[in-house]
């Protein structure tokens, strides 16, 4: 093999491996800042946090989108499980039998999937302020 070619090779796995740790960061960042935020504001504090990590820390407006809605439907989801076993799902069944659902059990992944949508969107909205505010500035973190 080439010389040229393994520096290349190299070079390729380096930003891999930063890309990497950079997604993890950014997951980290929301979830625990989040999950905080939540426990003592109300749900759409969470919301104002992703546009603000997200306008401010952003690679592109697809990961931004699907890290964001990642995170913050895994947190919710965690939330809502431990919420519906400490109260032995009562309010989880009224809710079902409010939106005509026929199992309390769907619920839990309607409220998920709602969740990844909207705060995808806000983690979408985020990017696309930077890019408005900041069109030449590169996305390169590290």
């Amino acid at each position: 093999m080439d010389l040229g070619c393994l520096c290349q090779r190299h070079r390729r796995l380096r930003n891999q491996i930063k890309l990497f740790y950079f997604y993890q960061v950014y997951f980290a960042l929301q979830f625990v800042f989040s999950a905080l935020l939540q426990l003592f504001l109300p749900w759409w504090s969470g919301l104002v946090l992703v546009v603000c990590i997200s306008a401010g820390w952003n690679k592109d407006l697809r990961e931004s989108f699907v890290l964001s809605g990642f995170s913050q439907s895994l947190l919710w989801l965690i939330m809502m499980l431990y919420q519906d076993y400490n109260n032995e799902q009562i309010l989880s069944s009224k809710i079902s039998v409010l939106l005509g659902l026929p199992s309390p059990l769907l619920l839990i992944p309607a409220i998920t999937l709602a969740s990844f949508v909207v705060h995808g969107l806000g983690g979408l909205a985020g990017a696309l302020i930077r890019e408005t505010f900041f069109p030449n500035r590169t996305h390169d973190v590290f």
